[in-house]
């Protein structure tokens, strides 16, 4: 996984491009997954309108993807789909009960403590004294990113989270 690569740290350029890349990479998914609730939200009030059944399809996720991994159909009314939708969105944001699953909140929980160590003790020689921050100053703009990446999460409206608890 490159939030533990070991090789891209070594050197300051690298461990800018990792660490700035993993960073928009964790924003762009905090974006995408506000776009789906919203999408869910959309299609909940479409198919009501329409009167239409939605379906969903349950199987088993341990193994290759294939057109006969959802050995189960389900049809539900739309605000029963948005429901089990909603709560498949949440469950990648923030994970299940049992921990079994890495989720998002996570991932960006453990980006957050390797720059956090990194800014304190730089992986490798040639960072510059700039790099390493102390008490006082700003938040280097990783930091920032990754601050920002939780706050737009948590920014979902939370009428289609809490219909999801």
């Amino acid at each position: 996984m490159a939030i533990d690569c070991l090789i891209c740290p070594r050197q300051y350029l690298s461990a800018m491009q990792n660490g700035l890349l993993l960073c928009t990479l964790v924003m762009s998914m905090a974006h995408g997954y506000v776009k789906v609730a919203k999408n869910i939200e959309a299609e909940e009030k479409r198919a009501t309108q329409a009167n239409e059944k939605k379906t969903l399809g349950i199987g088993d996720s341990s193994g290759p993807p294939s057109w006969g991994s959802c050995p189960f159909v389900l049809e539900t009314n739309a605000t029963e789909w948005k429901t089990i939708a909603l709560r498949m969105v949440r469950a990648e944001m923030h994970g299940v009960s049992d921990s079994s699953r890495p989720c998002f909140t996570a991932m960006v929980d453990r980006l957050e403590r390797r720059q956090r160590e990194w800014h304190t003790n730089p992986p490798g020689a040639g960072f510059p004294d700039s790099y390493r921050i102390t008490d006082g100053q700003p938040k280097p703009p990783c930091l920032c990113l990754l601050e920002d990446a939780k706050k737009t999460v948590v920014s979902l409206d939370p009428t289609l989270l809490d219909i999801a608890s």
